[in-house]
């Protein structure tokens, strides 16, 4: 089958051409040893063009690979899969299975839109609660219910009023002994206000776009295992924004990483980036492989949990990134009626003995639980 992929590079930006380090991740592919490029792509940049005349460059990465048909889903876990009548309750189970007990702090954000709540799963995760979903007019009274019994110290909501009403918050208010709002003028700014709300300080950043979902969903449990946040962009602009850069170095951020490739966050946004820190680039031809190279760059190790989100529709696998974190497990988007072979590969490789499916059977067919094979 063809390559689905770019070519192995590392070209530097001032200096021209360094030589790249090879880089061969083992997985194992039916019980035989193969090389990580038989399953996915990775582009990784990294550059620090403030550094001395000897490392300023930029670092292009590549895992590339011809893809192996219909890996084996044989003696792979039996998946469990968790799900709700709807998107809210939905968000609710995934709490309880992350968070059987109690929670110190519980995020809430909407589940009608996705912007708030791509940046409120890593911090929810950081600060040690689960992200749950709300209606802009009402709490749906299945995410009371599950407040209640998590009996949070704190409630952070996540969006304005148009996001979550006054009524909203009032309610908010009656479920816990402190409950901040975090809103901002646009999405972007209400990204880097939970940032620096939930995080002191952090070493690492992911930067994503925030005009679609898919790059930023596969960002979310990646973030979440390294305790960093997600902060949003317009992906199409010429160059970062300043309150952006202002952010980075008021965390002490000192290693950023782009989620999605060139037209998903522009090359202008990376160069500008590169001007302070060093900067990486995790993308895939598609959001499926975009993911599985996200999560083998931040899962480097065995995982008991593997979980499995939609790359279609947003909101399991917004909640799912919390509990990822909770897990410190890779979380991969997949179709509704199969699972890439990549992501069988690294369950198998990554010697996972649960696997969880965040959606119903109309999200995530029976053939993704199942496990059955994209063959691609």
């Amino acid at each position: 089958m063809g390559s689905r992929g770019n070519v192995v590079s590392r070209q530097g930006r001032a200096r021209g051409r360094i030589t790249a380090a090879a880089i061969v991740a083992m997985v194992l592919v039916g019980g035989t040893a193969a090389a990580a490029s038989a399953v996915g792509i990775a582009t990784m940049a990294a550059s620090n063009e403030n550094a001395d005349s000897a490392a300023t460059a930029s670092d292009s990465l590549a895992l590339n690979s011809e893809l192996q048909p219909l890996v084996s889903s044989a003696g792979l876990p039996t998946p469990e899969r968790v799900s709700g009548a709807d998107r809210f309750d939905g968000a609710v189970k995934i709490s309880q299975r992350a968070f059987p007990g109690q929670a110190p702090v519980v995020y809430v954000a909407s589940g009608e839109n996705f912007p708030d709540a791509l940046g409120a799963g890593p911090a929810a995760s950081h600060e040690g609660g689960p992200l749950l979903l709300t209606t802009s007019a009402s709490l749906p009274t299945v995410v009371q219910t599950e407040i209640t019994r998590l009996a949070p110290s704190k409630i952070v909501a996540v969006g304005g009023v148009n996001t979550i009403s006054p009524a909203v918050f009032t309610v908010l208010q009656s479920l816990a002994p402190t409950v901040v709002r975090i809103d901002g003028a646009d999405r972007f700014e209400v990204s880097r206000r939970i940032a620096a709300y939930a995080f002191a300080s952090s070493s690492k950043a992911y930067v994503v776009t925030g005009v679609d979902f898919p790059d930023a969903l596969g960002t979310g449990s990646a973030a979440a295992s390294k305790d960093a946040p997600v902060i949003l962009v317009n992906g199409t602009a010429a160059a970062v924004d300043a309150p952006t850069l202002t952010l980075l170095q008021n965390l002490g951020v000192t290693q950023v990483w782009i989620g999605g490739g060139p037209n998903s966050v522009s090359t202008g946004i990376e160069s500008s980036l590169d001007a302070s820190r060093p900067t990486y680039r995790l993308a895939g031809n598609d959001r499926f492989l975009g993911s599985e190279v996200i999560n083998r760059e931040a899962f480097t190790e065995n995982s008991n949990y593997v979980v499995l989100a939609s790359g279609a529709v947003y909101p399991d696998a917004l909640s799912g990134s919390a509990l990822a974190g909770a897990l410190n497990a890779p979380l991969y988007l997949v179709p509704s009626d199969c699972v890439p072979d990549g992501v069988l590969s690294d369950i198998r490789s990554r010697s996972a003995t649960n696997v969880l499916i965040l959606g119903g059977v109309n999200t995530l067919g029976a053939p993704v639980q199942s496990l059955t094979s994209c063959g691609w």
